[in-house]
């Protein structure tokens, strides 16, 4: 790929990262590059729209034209429609916040779609933010389900970061965790990201693959009350559905190539 492209794409990348105006400087530092590049780059992902200069200091911040991909890819995206009933089931079933997060990469996940819980009080998930696979109930039952060696591979790249004091802070505590995620089909992560926030998910696979994972979030309280290891049994059952639906598309698509040879 063209070096300058690489530089634009990594520009809003941080920028999304940031997820606030940000000055030149700042920028530069973060993606490595002098002033004088970072700014030219700026200005034409300025002229596009992808980028935009707000306030009197001249910060940078995403354009209006990111909404316009961002809305592309989810109407073009399969999964989405096949995901949306069962992100629905979810959350009448648990009462808590679903989310359907999509492998990204080799070591990332993204949330591409939710569905609100029906409660006053709830979590909520912006889509659209890519993170590692190392922290959070969604990534973790993407991270388990990857053949061991890119689990290796993963978690000895990664340094840990623990947001809080009960996530792993280290990779005998991250990989003694994924053993029980696969040992009851679900991770479990209680105040790992927020003191006050838990989250549960299951893999979703496609061909033996996993693709991604379908997680209910919310108040840790009150997922305790109503059980963590029943709320667990509710999101692998949904996400076994979802994964026996692929499974059952990928049998009639192969059917329907196979007449067509014949």
């Amino acid at each position: 790929m063209i070096n300058s492209v690489v530089r634009a794409i990594r520009l809003v990348e941080i920028l999304a990262e940031r997820g606030k105006p940000t000055a030149l400087k700042n920028v530069a530092e973060a993606v490595g590059l002098n002033k004088v590049t970072t700014h030219r780059l700026l200005r034409s992902l300025c002229e596009s729209g992808m980028v935009q200069v707000v306030g009197e200091n001249g910060h940078y911040a995403l354009g209006p034209a990111v909404l316009t991909f961002a809305e592309g890819y989810r109407k073009s995206f399969t999964m989405r429609d096949r995901v949306l009933p069962y992100l629905e089931k979810l959350a009448k079933l648990t009462k808590e916040t679903a989310i359907y997060c999509e492998k990204y990469g080799h070591d990332a996940c993204v949330a591409v779609e939710t569905w609100d819980s029906p409660h006053d009080t709830r979590t909520f998930s912006g889509t659209g933010v890519v993170r590692a696979l190392t922290a959070g109930s969604s990534a973790l039952a993407i991270l388990a389900m990857l053949p061991e060696k890119d689990v290796l591979s993963i978690i000895g790249n990664k340094k840990l970061h623990p947001s809080t004091p009960f996530a792993p802070s280290s990779s005998k505590q991250l990989l003694a965790k994924i053993k029980e995620i696969k040992a009851c089909g679900y991770a479990v992560s209680m105040r790992e990201r927020d003191l006050d926030t838990g989250g549960i998910a299951a893999p979703l696979l496609n061909d033996g693959n996993v693709i991604g994972s379908l997680a209910v979030i919310g108040l840790v309280d009150r997922m305790e009350r109503n059980g963590i290891q029943r709320i667990g049994k509710q999101v692998k059952f949904v996400a076994g559905e979802i994964t026996a639906q692929l499974a059952f598309a990928n049998r009639f698509a192969l059917s329907r190539l196979r007449k067509i040879a014949g």
